[in-house]
């Protein structure tokens, strides 16, 4: 094997052959979907178009997703047992291409491509089972190209909204601020030393969580909301508003430096971002900055440019058909196969009057908070948290009785999952049962209770987490084809969702694309209930996922 870097001049004249061979041959490397955008910019082939590719550290990822990091350093290290030079080793630069050529050669082509071809020759034919090498070729390598493409489109952005949100909520932190200073709190509200001194030496609010170092009590968001549960019983106090005033300075404080700032000092039209298949253990994609949680509030700044649209499509209840499927609960089967409305049906079945579980109402939004929770295993007062940053108070004992009738209501689901966490106990993994991914639980034997209630709530999550997961991404690759077709692409997947852009369709142009789009993200795969994807179209995000 020979490998190097090729001066401007030199790249031109192998320009045609590297073409033909990244068109035919499979390859293999490390973070490959930046290589993707490298030849896409040099050859103007899109990486859709590529031959299929194997990445060292999405393979490793299936390995070892409990890894804290899947670079190619730490992973050449665990598998070949290899040392690897560090930048600082070669010369004390800061940046790579300030080295020589000659070293850069040594260093990445050489040295990189060496070791991502021996990480990923031992962990295909020696370290992965084969359900797991038939599983990255089914769903990981697929949306390498997809992911790559993404990045390379963003988010497309309205200043003019960008710069009246970036306004409204420099307003609200003003106004934060000033109704802090009227209770008495004259610090900076992103001190932690500050705001931890005000609520637990001044108010004398109990210390929940201490910080590892100092122990002094913690300010972190979580927190703060187990605060805000304990106060809420009470009314209203100068407590309870401080610590509701801190959790909203938390979110403007996030929207500002995450979403609305950065874009608008860049002066750019356009919000990039990182997509991440390897950060998460279950498969789910991340990013970073992390667009996934961009508040639904300010959304609109992402709009569509002229000429064309903005698509949002989102997989309904798609961890919830996911464990309709696995655990065989008729009740559940019967409800989406019927298309009932499953927090109503569910509410039936607990013993409430039909008059009670009105769509919009308050005891349907209770049901569906404590019911989604619970399929993770969590106790009442987590729920509660869960509730509250959705802006619904649930009271603990409704909580906890809320999750007795459901346990009652829908026997079958929750027997499978007492059976699966103990065969996941057995077995020594917990297992994807739709697609095959897997992770090793050693800590479903700990003796301590309290870390092994935690492995087991992390069991209950895996078949849900990467059922749903893979089937977003199955979907991706023909979303992409499709939206290539109509002259747009994908832009970004959030949780059960796609938002894409396309070319001005007519109304009979829409109702086939959004049929197919529709297709295309629901019929990846064969489950015991119909899978169900909500289109919309707008020229904003908002508007295309309130159309949806």
């Amino acid at each position: 094997h020979h490998a190097g870097y090729l001066e401007p001049p030199v790249l031109e004249e192998v320009r045609d052959e590297v073409l033909r061979l990244v068109l035919s041959k499979p390859f293999l490397g490390s973070n490959l979907k930046y290589d993707a955008q490298v030849l896409y910019t040099w050859l103007g082939v899109y990486p859709c178009d590529l031959a299929p590719t194997w990445d060292s550290q999405v393979l490793d990822a299936l390995a070892r997703p409990d890894a804290f990091e899947h670079g190619l350093k730490p992973i050449t290290r665990h598998w070949l047992r290899r040392d690897v030079l560090e930048l600082k080793d070669l010369g004390g630069v800061e940046h790579f291409w300030e080295l020589p050529y000659a070293t850069q050669a040594l260093y990445a082509a050489a040295g990189d491509a060496r070791n991502s071809y021996d990480v990923v020759q031992q962990l295909r034919n020696e370290v992965l089972p084969r359900s797991l090498v038939e599983y990255y070729v089914r769903i990981e390598q697929p949306v390498i190209p997809v992911l790559a493409e993404m990045e390379l489109e963003g988010l497309p952005l309205d200043r003019k909204e960008l710069l009246r949100l970036t306004d409204e909520y420099e307003q609200r932190g003003v106004r934060v601020q000033q109704e802090l200073r009227a209770l008495g709190f004259d610090g900076n509200p992103n001190a932690d030393v500050a705001i931890a001194r005000f609520l637990y030496e001044e108010l004398h609010l109990p210390m929940l969580v201490r910080t590892p170092k100092v122990q002094r009590g913690s300010v972190a968001l979580d927190v703060l909301r187990r605060l805000q549960l304990l106060l809420l019983p009470n009314g209203d106090s100068r407590e309870l508003r401080a610590v509701q005033l801190f959790i909203e300075w938390s979110e403007v404080d996030k929207a500002l430096s995450t979403f609305l700032l950065p874009p608008l000092r860049s002066g750019s039209d356009v919000f990039l971002f990182d997509l991440l298949q390897t950060a998460a253990k279950t498969g789910r994609l991340s990013t970073k900055p992390n667009s996934q949680n961009w508040p639904e509030g300010i959304r609109d700044i992402c709009a569509a440019r002229d000429g064309e649209e903005l698509v949002d499509g989102d997989l309904g209840q798609i961890e919830v058909r996911v464990g309709a499927h696995l655990s065989q609960d008729p009740d559940m089967l019967r409800d989406f196969r019927n298309n009932e409305d499953v927090y109503v049906s569910l509410g039936r079945s607990m013993g409430f009057p039909e008059e009670r579980l009105d769509k919009h109402g308050a005891l349907r939004k209770n049901i569906k908070t404590v019911y989604l929770a619970d399929m993770y295993e969590s106790a009442p007062p987590k729920i509660q948290a869960i509730g509250l940053r959705q802006d619904n108070y649930i009271p603990l004992k409704e909580a906890r009785d809320l999750q007795e009738r459901i346990h009652k209501a829908r026997p079958r689901y929750y027997t499978w999952r007492e059976e699966y966490i103990e065969e996941s106990r057995r077995r020594g993994y917990a297992l994807d049962e739709l697609f095959g991914r897997r992770r090793d639980m050693p800590r479903l034997h700990a003796i301590d209770p309290a870390t092994r209630g935690a492995a087991e709530r992390e069991t209950c999550n895996w078949p849900h987490q990467t059922g749903a997961g893979g089937i977003l991404k199955l979907s991706m690759r023909g979303v992409q084809e499709l939206c290539r077709s109509a002259g747009g692409a994908l832009l970004n997947q959030v949780h059960d969702e796609l938002l894409a852009r396309v070319g001005a369709l007519t109304v009979p142009q829409w109702a086939e694309f959004r049929h197919e789009f529709a297709k295309r993200m629901t019929e990846v795969v064969e489950l015991s209930v119909p899978l169900v994807a909500e289109v919309g179209r707008g020229r904003t995000w908002a508007s295309a996922k309130g159309e949806a």
